[in-house]
Parts: structure tokens; sequence; C-alpha cells
């Protein structure tokens, strides 16, 4: 069965890579190839991920004919049988990983022929076609997944990755967050790492896109100052990864770890502004800390644990200037 995980870190390494000097050349990474990584759909009896009743922002675009000519069948089955969708999503899988976007294309086609509720078949349609410069067929294939599975992480990442990357407007650019708004959730219920810090960072290069790196900081700043606040006593910045019980708050510790480091470098060379749009990246996962997680918890090591979580992040989003007063 193909490796997911191994997947996504071969195809989005270039976005990575953008991000590591993150955000202040967020337009010179919409220039590079979009590196779209794809959720293979494992083989089962049943296929495919469960479907939610949420209808999906762009659901209504119709698909329009793609201008590529007619392909050689994707595989070929002993005795004329048609192939499986799993192996029709594994090969277009293996065709995209090693570059062959056009095979890969024809896999996904045939998988949604197959199949045509498999998000994993239509993800995998959007990715080729975007990898082929087809970014409005890549669009509607990401309508169609979304149609199915409105809140899948990994569409919804490969769609924001679209929009932010690939198109670029205003619109496209709120349309992203809203995708990584909507992805957070299950992706941190599944605990992937590697997922969330993508919507992290892609989120935070719309924000810069936006012109908005102060807007996010200053929200998320004044919620955790006025809890910082509140405490009785002197918090201190420290944090037991061992306590950090809920979700939310172990995705909020993974952001910060990756973040600051981000910032810290650019504060060390004296790119201020570099600094605090890396910490912009912090506003997602720090609204889904406040609007989950319990932070006067009855337990007191809990409680105690989480405003050190809550210190630390102030530290960090404090560093270059007061942002209290960018709060409105």
């Amino acid at each position: 069965m193909f490796d997911k995980s191994a997947m996504r870190r071969k195809l989005f390494g270039h976005a990575l890579i953008a991000a590591a000097g993150l955000i202040s050349a967020a337009s010179a990474c919409r220039k590079e190839p979009a590196q779209a990584a794809v959720a293979v759909q494992k083989a089962s009896p049943v296929g495919g991920p469960s479907a939610s009743v949420a209808k999906p922002l762009d659901a209504t675009s119709e698909a329009r004919p793609e201008p590529h000519a007619p392909a050689a069948p994707c595989l070929s089955v002993a005795g004329g049988r048609e192939p499986a969708l799993p192996d029709l999503l594994n090969q277009a899988a293996r065709d995209f990983e090693g570059g062959r976007y056009d095979d890969a294309l024809e896999c996904a086609r045939e998988a949604t022929r197959t199949d045509g509720t498999s998000v994993a078949a239509h993800h995998f349609r959007g990715a080729a076609l975007a990898e082929l410069g087809h970014i409005e067929e890549a669009r509607t294939a990401y309508a169609r997944a979304m149609a199915i599975d409105p809140d899948d992480p990994e569409v919804l990442r490969s769609a924001a990755d679209l929009h932010v990357r690939r198109l670029g407007s205003r619109d496209d650019l709120e349309l992203s967050l809203q995708y990584v708004k909507r992805a957070l959730p299950r992706a941190q219920r599944g605990r992937d790492r590697s997922l969330l810090k993508e919507l992290h960072l892609l989120a935070a290069m719309a924000l810069d896109d936006l012109g908005r790196p102060g807007e996010a900081l200053a929200a998320a700043n004044k919620r955790v100052g006025n809890i910082l606040k509140k405490s009785d006593a002197a918090v201190a910045p420290v944090v037991d990864a061992a306590l950090l019980k809920e979700a939310f708050e172990q995705a909020l510790h993974e952001a910060l770890k990756t973040v600051s480091p981000m910032s810290e470098a650019a504060f060390a060379d004296g790119d201020y502004t570099a600094s605090l749009q890396a910490l912009a990246a912090l506003k997602t996962p720090v609204d889904a800390f406040f609007d989950n997680v319990m932070v006067n918890a009855d337990d007191s090591a809990l409680r105690a644990n989480r405003l050190g979580l809550l210190a630390q992040l102030h530290a960090a989003m404090n560093r270059v200037a007061d942002l209290s007063k960018l709060a409105t």
C-alpha cells in the first residue's frame, strides 16, 4: 500500500522550504510549482472516507471538458477485467510521485469512472490537473471531492494550496483561510503533525498576502493576555507535554514549536517584520484552542500547564512589540 506520509513529505517539499523563509517570501513561493499531496484511498470492501452533511463553498462548479488527448489505459488486468479502485489509486500515487502527471491523471479518471464517489480519485485528478497547469479543472475536481466529503483535511489542504500559491487573488486568499479552518478539526483529531504544519503555514501565507499579519497576531494576543492577567499568581512559561491531554492544546503546542524557531531566526537577523509574520500562523491554532479547551480546568496541574502554554505563546508574540496596541 502506498505510504501517504512519505508522499506528502516528497510532494510538499517545495512548500515547506518556501515557508522556512515564511511569508516574507510568499510571493516567490507562488511562482514555484505547487506540490499537492493526495490522500490515497486504502483498499477495503467499502472504500472512501465518510461523507459530511456540510455544503462546500464552491461545490456548485460544473466540470469543464479537459483538453487532453485519449491516453492508454492506466492498468491492464489479466482476463480483460476492470482494474479495482485501490489498484488504480495506488498506480496514480506512484505516477504522481514519479512526476508522471499525465499518467496519474489517466489513472485518476479511470478511478472516478469506477467509483464516482471516491474522494481520493477526485483528489488525485485535481492534483494532477494542477501540476499540468489546468487550474480551473483542478479547482472543479477539488470541489467535486469536497461535495462528497466537505471536511476531508487532505483535500482542503490541497484546495487551500491551489488558492494561495496558484491563484492568489483576495477572494482566493480568503477562501483558502476558510478551507484551512474547515480542515483543522479533523487534522487535529487525527494528530497528523505534518498536515497540521502545512495547514498553519498556508494560513500564515494567506494572511500575509492579505496584509493582515498584525491583525492576526493582535486578536490572538489580546485573548491570551486577558487570561494571564486574571491569574492569581505570576505564570511561568513552562509546559509539561505529558499533561497536554486535549488535541487542541497539543496542536497549539506543536504549532508553537514549529513557528517559534522561524520567528526567532528572523528576529536574530533584525528582520522584525518577518518575525511577526511568522507568528501569524499561530492565530488559527490559538482560536481553536480557545474554542475547545477549558483553560481554568478543575485539575490544578492541567490548569497550571495550560496557563504555562499561554505564557510561552504570549512571550513569543510580544518579543518584537507590544501587540496589544494593535488590537481594536
